[in-house]
């Protein structure tokens, strides 16, 4: 089995300031109280959901605990930041960062290696939290024919419309798994045979 790791800490592209990086975020949300609470209702791929710091209304808590009980990563952020990536400027608090690709389970991953007849290879990204890297990541993984990549739920960028254009939409093919922590996803080696040195 063949692992990289590939560890960075940077700033996310949610921190940069360029005009053009606002716009590209501003494209693949959803706002509003209803159409996040309906997104969440039909499956719909959402990578993060941002709910305003403080808030105690029903229906934002509401939200956060169908989140979480999804998988979905919950950010309390200040309204200054909301209001910066609304687009209608009346997002009631909370907006959704919809992701371009469903993630998979590790074991997906090894079985697609499996279906092959090859030895695994995965690429693990650890602190990659600026989208374009993580897009040309994700786009070199498929060009040396990895069979996957995994991703950590926090301090890490997710699968946006950000990583699919950078990854030239080698995100909407290449699987990628999400993780709590790398050394969970370690966990799931024992699912194949130790690997060859």
């Amino acid at each position: 089995m063949y692992f990289v790791l590939l560890s960075a800490n940077v700033s996310t592209g949610e921190e940069m300031q360029n005009k053009e990086n606002n716009f590209e975020i501003k494209n693949d949300i959803i706002e509003g109280r209803n159409a996040v609470v309906e997104a969440l209702r039909v499956g719909r791929s959402i990578d993060k959901i941002f709910i305003a710091k403080g808030e105690t209304d029903k229906t934002l808590g509401h939200i956060a605990s169908k989140a979480r009980e999804a998988g979905i990563v919950v950010v309390d952020a200040d309204r200054r930041k909301l209001d910066n990536m609304s687009v209608t400027k009346a997002h009631q608090g909370v907006i959704a960062l919809v992701g371009v690709n469903e993630y998979c389970e590790v074991a997906d991953i090894l079985a697609l290696a499996r279906e092959r007849g090859e030895q695994p290879f995965i690429i693990v990204c650890d602190e990659v939290s600026d989208p374009r890297n993580l897009g040309a990541i994700i786009r070199s993984a498929e060009c040396a024919g990895a069979h996957g990549v995994i991703i950590p739920k926090r301090r890490s960028a997710g699968l946006t419309a950000i990583v699919g254009k950078a990854s030239a939409c080698a995100a909407r093919r290449r699987k990628s798994a999400s993780a709590t922590t790398i050394p969970a996803s370690w966990s799931s080696r024992r699912m194949f045979p130790a690997a060859r040195t």
